[in-house]
C-alpha cells in the first residue's frame, strides 16, 4: 500500500499548507492519512458570531474531518493534546506517540513543517521538532521514501508577527503546481468555517476562491532520515506509486 501522511498541528493547517497536494496524491491512488496534534480550541482568531468558544475544540474537529473528506484523505488521527501547549508537553512521549502511529501505518511519504513552521508559530515549530527527533534518533521500524518539509517562497515577503515566513528559494526542493485543483482546495479550507474571517483577512480565499499567488506549494525534501537531499533540479512532480 502506497500511503502518504501529513502531521500538522491545528485544524485547517493542512489545507493551508498542503491541501493541493494531498487532493493529487490522492487522485494518483495514493491512501493519505492526517495526525493533527490538536483541535485547535485556543484559537483567537475564530468567527464569534459563529460558535462559542467552549465549542471550539469540537466544532474544529468536524471541520478538520469535513476538509479532509474533500480533499480525498483516507483518515485523520488526533493526538489530542491542548492547543496552544505543545511546547509544555514531555518531548520523549509526544515522540513516542508519533512513533507508534508511523509505524503503524508505515508512509512511504511523510510531510510536515519546515524548522520555523512557515509562521512561526510555537506549536507548529514543535511538532517539526518531535518529527526530527524522531527521524535522527531512528525511531521508525521501516524507511519512508521521502521526508517533505512544507514551506512557503519567503520572496513573497510575507511576515507574521513582524517575522519573515517561509524558506529562501535555494534551500526549496520542491514545488508543485496545484491550479488544477485550487477549486478543491479552496473548498477545504473553507470547510474551516470557524476561521473564516482569519482566512479572508489574510487574502488566502477571495470571493470563495483561492488567490492566484498561492496556487503552488513548497517543499523541502528530506531522505527517510531526516537528512536534507541534494537535487540536480527543482521536483516538479508528485512521487508515482511504487
Amino acid at each position: 500500500m502506497n500511503r502518504a501522511i501529513g502531521i500538522f498541528a491545528h485544524p485547517d493547517d493542512e489545507a493551508i499548507i498542503m491541501g493541493g497536494t494531498l487532493i493529487q496524491l490522492a487522485e494518483m491512488g495514493w491512501e493519505t492519512h492526517l495526525i493533527c496534534a490538536t483541535k485547535g480550541e485556543a484559537s483567537t482568531a475564530y468567527d464569534r458570531d459563529y460558535v462559542k468558544k467552549e465549542d471550539l475544540g469540537p466544532v474544529r474537529e468536524q471541520e478538520l474531518l469535513r476538509a479532509a473528506e474533500i480533499m480525498g484523505v483516507t483518515k485523520v488521527h488526533f493526538l489530542d493534546y491542548m492547543d496552544a501547549t505543545l511546547v509544555e508537553q514531555d518531548e520523549a512521549e509526544a515522540v513516542e506517540k508519533l512513533a507508534v502511529r508511523l509505524n503503524a501505518l508505515q508512509p512511504e511519504l511523510i510531510y510536515t513543517f519546515e524548522v520555523n513552521g512557515i509562521s512561526h508559530h510555537p506549536d507548529h515549530k514543535t511538532v517539526h521538532r518531535w518529527m526530527m527527533k524522531l527521524l535522527h534518533e531512528g525511531k521508525l521500524n521501516y524507511a519512508p521514501e521521502a521526508v517533505y518539509l512544507a514551506t512557503v517562497d519567503n520572496r513573497a515577503g510575507r511576515l507574521k508577527n513582524g517575522l519573515l515566513m517561509g524558506s529562501p528559494i535555494e534551500d526549496i526542493t520542491t514545488i508543485i503546481d496545484i491550479e488544477r485543483v485550487a477549486d478543491q482546495k479552496a473548498k477545504a479550507i473553507l470547510a474551516h468555517r470557524t476561521q473564516m474571517k482569519m482566512l479572508i483577512n489574510n487574502g488566502l480565499i477571495v470571493d470563495g476562491a483561492l488567490q492566484r499567488n498561492h496556487r503552488h506549494e513548497y517543499f523541502i525534501k528530506l531522505d527517510g532520515s531526516g537528512q536534507p537531499v541534494q537535487l540536480k533540479e527543482k521536483e516538479m512532480q508528485l512521487p508515482a506509486k511504487r
